[in-house]
């Protein structure tokens, strides 16, 4: 299911896959134009934050899974990535990222976006741009 962005923010003029991530999951979105379909997520599920914290090398794990997830979005087709992670893991995520990965990486907004719902998520970055 689709969501339509609303006419008052700048269309995305290229495919554009965009990435949020916290401290134990990604959610992706691909975005053409004014439309958001909400794809998948790795990692934990909004539920289960409550949970002990990941560990280093499960959170290494997660961005190891997250890599190959965009590579294969960028061989598909996908154009560009906007990413979003906190400021204190962004570091750890930019280094797991293949190169090619991090060519497509227009920006990344240290933001925790993550547990947000659609059109919280595309509000914050359109009103960023």
């Amino acid at each position: 299911m689709h969501m339509e962005i609303s006419e008052h923010y700048a269309p995305f003029e290229k495919k554009t896959l965009i990435v949020v991530t916290n401290n134990d999951m990604a959610r992706l979105f691909p975005v053409e134009g004014l439309t958001m379909d909400p794809l998948s997520a790795l990692g934990r599920k909004p539920s289960e934050e409550l949970m002990e914290p990941f560990t280093i090398e499960e959170r290494q794990a997660l961005y190891k899974k997250l890599n190959k997830r965009l590579q294969k979005h960028l061989a598909a087709g996908d154009e560009d990535i906007v990413l979003c992670a906190p400021e204190v893991r962004r570091e750890q995520l930019v280094d797991e990222l293949h190169p090619t990965v991090l060519v497509a990486v227009g920006e990344v907004i240290p933001k925790n976006l993550a547990a947000l719902d659609e059109a919280q998520i595309m509000r914050i970055l359109q009103e960023g741009r």
